[in-house]
């Protein structure tokens, strides 16, 4: 009866305990491991902790390192730095109320200052011994302290002073631990002399201790490390003695050995011991050895088991030799060793692996062995019953994790080691379907009988792809020769294929709807098919540029009634009622190009594997997500089915599988917090308090002008799959694109205030708050608003002064060539060409030589009145158009009657012209001259014709001067034969004189051009200012 009820108490023990543990005990683990390799300061390491940042701390023996998760920042063994690490032993850390890190060594006691990124020390003893411990412990306002030589101490950070305790005089003792109870003692550890509890408020203590006759020191008084249990017992840790428990009010000890069994002497080493009640509950007690790894031990039953045990091949503890472990709020388990550091994750929100190795033992090795499909047993849901290629059925226990049989996978049929398919029906008969042929199990017999198929006509053998029964039993079974329905009564089989109206005789699976009729996925599209009447309809993407979008592998239905899709090509929803389908691709963030199946949870996430990672459609909020080997995946080529068992999802792979529950992979942790971990300036650190770079900026010299911030999410988990987007607000105002890059580096910025943000992506695809690091950068003395002001009234001075003379220069120049313009005008209009006046005189003698003396008097009239009118014009700058007109016409007639009436002319002045128009004196004359002795004067094909036309327009006056006569061309040849060589004065005097005109505000210029017109002849079109 005895034993009976030990044993009962026994398995309520075991039954009561949180199932995580012996989860975690049986399932493959996924370890971490770091050693100086990966960038610590060294291999053994001591301790560990998280600071209110988030960032991990550890102690090692050559000095502290930080760690974000993806890189170490190591603080080493520096004496002449009286900021920095002066011990080469490094023994604890802690932190006080504020978050501030404390670390000990064996020459004193610092905390790290994060402003300047250094250590201020409260304790320094130079010459303390190498191997001295010196542990410590925050409490409130105070670090407890316990050094050799000088016992127990309490630093008081807030008065900045160091008192000595009762147990001060204890100073010759060796302190290994220390540790404060639920009532406020404190408890320390010792070398050689047991425990002493310290009564702060008395400052008084009281000694427990092995008392050993046969020898002075006992190695069970060594204690490392000091816990307490829920009840208020303290349990502790030994160099000799292994667990020890203490009756504190009777002071007596029990002693617990991890292994005794075949070993002539307990192995008794215990570093650390603890509670870990997120994990394990209260109940157990978390061992650390030195030489044997992690032990869980059960308080009340007193059994030890072995923790965190990998199987052989797999990643386990980077080192058997424990110093120490740490949990953190992540539930991340951090082990400290001799030979670095081992990282657990427990996690029950995330994806679990676990390999398969006897399906290599089992299949082919030269394939590659995978499992297609797993069903729950009936009777008991950890029993899973596994449909596997080239290892036939599996029967597998997965609570425990251990096969119990196969089935099929001796077969001298290989295309029975093959399946695709297992499935149990309505009475709970296990169906299996194989590359040739359909299975059902025999319990009694325990093996599995072949059901009687005919062959395909399609082929020698019948592949099973896919089995469902409906509501009466009645199994359906996608084949290679279509679908066959099996009569639950009388086993009859009929076959549909493409003679009845399938798309395709190969039918990849199937799925019942609501009104229990079939839907069947082929390689050419989905077919629904009625099971009362047999009739088949096709749904087909005919437009679709991609026909593997046809190839459908996998179906469900979400709760509207739409029927997702998973399909060689891609993934696809369809509308039934519209018969319409929509695709799904990288626009979306769907970047598989084959999906393999899928599966809709209670939630309505629609879950597709691929032959890349595993996606996630969420259909509230429309968007993607993507695991990988980084979430837990064990690769990122997923097989076959998705299995729903027990509330949790498997997915398969080559020699393994990967499970996890839906509802909770999907649940939003905490974010990880966003921090900064470094700012450099011209490739050096430079210090700063996260704190307060967030409103008050660093300043920075111009000269220092390349500077890069670091930051990261820090995610001791997944920190590699931080999204980041920043921006730098002064510089660029718009947030980059998505990266995963963890520095950002500027050069060359302006002076001037900025603020640099940065922020991550969260799982649900949506951005978290950032945070900001503000700088100031000062301005060199050139880029100063002074001096620019400065500079620019010198600038604008020194421009006013050379505009000024400039200006003075340009109106002298001005003068002196509007005098000698109208100098030369005057000298011209005071003369007349001696060619055109000589043969004026000829003419006039001819007249009187002819005897006609009426034409020599009217041309000596004509004559003279052109040179008065010349003479008297002369003396204005301008004159009336009329004036100007009067003029002209007696020059044109006087050269028409030279010329015998060999050209006519006319000249029009339009309405638009003001009457009291005026203009330069003679003006118009050397233009006119031209077209008469350049142009007219050498045309003898027909009568010559000259007009002149003037008119108003866009404030000035405007003359066009025509000629039919030989044009510029023709003249220029005459010319040339003739030999002259002689330019024209009085043109390049017009055209100074034009350009020289004064024009108002807003007026244009004046100026004239020459051009050609067809098919002979010349047009001169002149621009005046108008003068009024």
């Amino acid at each position: 009866m005895f034993l009976r009820g030990y044993h009962i108490k026994l398995l309520f023990f075991l039954w009561s305990l949180p199932f995580s543990t012996f989860a975690q005990i049986g399932q493959q683990l996924n370890f971490d491991n770091y050693t100086q390799r990966e960038g610590l300061a060294s291999d053994i390491t001591v301790d560990a902790l998280k600071d209110k940042r988030g960032f991990l701390w550890i102690v090692t023996r050559n000095g502290l390192c930080r760690y974000d998760g993806l890189h170490f920042k190591n603080y080493t063994y520096n004496p002449t730095d009286i900021h920095g690490i002066r011990g080469r032993r490094l023994y604890a850390i802690t932190a006080d109320s504020t978050g501030r890190i404390w670390v000990s060594m064996e020459t004193g006691v610092c905390y790290y200052d994060e402003t300047h990124d250094n250590f201020q020390y409260v304790y320094y003893k130079k010459n303390n011994g190498r191997w001295v411990f010196m542990p410590i412990l925050a409490d409130g306002p105070n670090i407890w302290i316990a050094a050799n030589g000088a016992g127990l101490m309490k630093y008081n950070w807030v008065k900045k002073r160091l008192f000595a305790t009762k147990l001060s005089e204890r100073k010759t003792n060796y302190f290994l631990r220390l540790f404060k109870s639920r009532k406020g003692d404190i408890w320390v550890g010792t070398i050689h002399s047991g425990l002493f509890r310290y009564f702060p408020k008395t400052n008084t203590y009281k000694e427990y201790a092995h008392q050993d006759p046969n020898t002075e020191y006992s190695e069970k008084n060594e204690i490392n490390s000091i816990t307490e249990d829920a009840e208020g017992k303290i349990w502790v840790g030994s160099e000799g003695g292994g667990v020890q428990s203490l009756e504190v009010e009777s002071g007596k000890f029990a002693l617990y050995y991890p292994e005794q069994k075949n070993l002539k002497k307990p192995f008794a080493v215990i570093k650390k011991v603890a509670f870990l009640p997120q994990l394990t509950g209260d109940s157990i007690l978390w061992c650390g050895t030195f030489g044997k790894g992690l032990f869980i031990f059960n308080i009340h039953t007193h059994i030890f088991t072995k923790a965190l045990i990998n199987p052989p091949l797999e990643t386990n503890l980077v080192s058997p030799f424990v110093n120490n472990f740490y949990l953190d709020n992540q539930k991340n388990l951090w082990i400290m060793t001799q030979m670095g550091v081992s990282k657990v994750i427990f996690d029950d929100n995330r994806i679990h692996s676990l390999k398969l190795p006897f399906l290599q033992e089992l299949g082919n090795p030269y394939i590659d062995n995978s499992i297609f499909e797993l069903k729950p047993d009936p009777h008991d849901s950890n029993i899973l019953w596994m449909a596997s290629w080239g290892c036939g059925v599996l029967k597998y226990d997965f609570k425990h994790q251990k096969l119990l049989k196969s089935y099929l996978n001796t077969d001298a049929n290989v295309g029975h080691r093959n399946l695709r398919s297992v499935y149990f029906d309505h009475q709970n008969r296990l169906w299996a379907g194989t590359e040739d042929g359909l299975f059902w199990y025999d319990p009694v017999h325990d093996s599995f009988q072949e059901f009687a198929l005919q062959p395909s006509h399609q082929g020698a053998k019948k592949v099973i792809y896919d089995i469902l029964a409906d509501a009466s039993n009645t199994l359906w079974v996608a084949s290679s020769g279509g679908i066959l329905r099996i009569d639950a009564q009388t086993q009859r089989v009929q076959q549909f294929s493409t003679e009845e109206g399938l798309s395709d005789f190969v039918v990849n699976r199937l799925l019942l709807d609501k009104q229990q009729n079939l839907w069947a996925a082929t390689r050419k599209g989905l077919n629904y098919f009625d099971t009362k009447t047999h009739k088949i309809t096709h749904f087909i993407q005919q437009n679709s540029a991609n026909d593997d979008l046809n190839v459908a592998l996998g179906m469900a239905f979400d709760q509207k009634g739409k029927l997702w899709v998973a399909a060689r090509g891609g993934l696809s929803v369809l509308d039934v009622p519209q018969k319409t389908f929509r695709n799904f691709t990288e626009k979306e963030g769907f970047n598989a190009s084959q999906c393999n199946d899928l599966f809709i949870d209670s939630d309505q996430n629609v879950w597709i594997s691929t032959q890349g990672n595993l996606y996630v459609f969420d259909q509230k909020n429309q968007n993607f997500r993507q695991f990988t080997v980084k979430d837990g995946l064990f690769g990122s080529f997923t097989y076959d089915r998705i299995s729903a068992i027990n509330g949790q999802l498997f997915v398969n792979f080559i020699g393994a599988i990967s499970y996890f529950r839906p509802s909770k992979l999907l649940q939003n942790p905490a974010s990880a917090p966003l921090v900064f971990t470094g700012f450099k300036v011209l490739d050096q650190e430079i210090p700063f308090n996260q704190n307060q770079v967030a409103s008050s900026p660093i300043n920075i010299h111009y000269d220092q002008n390349i500077i890069t911030f670091e930051f990261t999410a820090l995610d001791f988990i997944n920190p590699q799959k931080a999204v980041f987007s920043h921006k730098l607000e002064g510089f660029a105002n718009n947030w980059s694109t998505p990266h995963s890059k963890h520095t950002i580096t500027y050069t060359n910025l302006d002076g001037g205030d900025y603020t640099f943000w940065v922020r991550t992506l969260n799982d649900s695809g949506k951005w978290n708050a950032p945070i900001a690091f503000k700088i100031s950068i000062e301005p060199p003395f050139w880029k100063t608003w002074w001096f620019r002001a400065l500079t620019l009234t010198a600038l604008l001075g020194i421009l006013y002064w050379f505009y000024r003379a400039k200006l003075m220069q340009e109106r002298r120049e001005a003068s002196f060539r509007q005098q000698r313009a109208e100098a030369e005008n005057k000298a011209l209009r005071a003369q007349m060409n001696p060619h055109f006046v000589f043969n004026c005189m000829n003419t006039i003698e001819y007249y009187i030589l002819s005897n006609q003396a009426d034409k020599a008097s009217a041309f000596l009239q004509n004559f003279s009145l052109l040179v008065r009118n010349i003479l008297e014009n002369s003396q204005y700058d301008l004159i009336q158009l009329t004036q100007e007109l009067d003029t002209l016409n007696l020059y044109i007639e006087l050269e028409k009657e030279r010329a015998e009436g060999a050209f006519s002319y006319d000249i029009t002045v339009e309405s638009t012209v003001p009457d009291k128009c005026q203009l330069p004196p003679l003006i118009l004359q050397p233009f006119v001259e031209n077209a008469i002795l350049h142009g007219l004067r050498h045309k003898t094909n027909e009568k010559g014709q000259l007009s002149v036309r003037i008119w108003q327009a866009d404030k000035s006056l405007w003359i066009e001067i025509q000629d039919n006569g030989v044009g510029r061309k023709a003249a220029a040849e005459i010319h040339q034969k003739q030999q002259r060589k002689k330019q024209s004065l009085g043109m390049k005097v017009t055209a100074d004189r034009i350009s020289a005109l004064p024009t108002a505000e807003g007026q244009p210029r004046g100026a004239f051009k020459v051009e050609d017109i067809f098919p002979t002849g010349t047009r001169v079109t002149i621009q005046l200012p108008l003068y009024l």
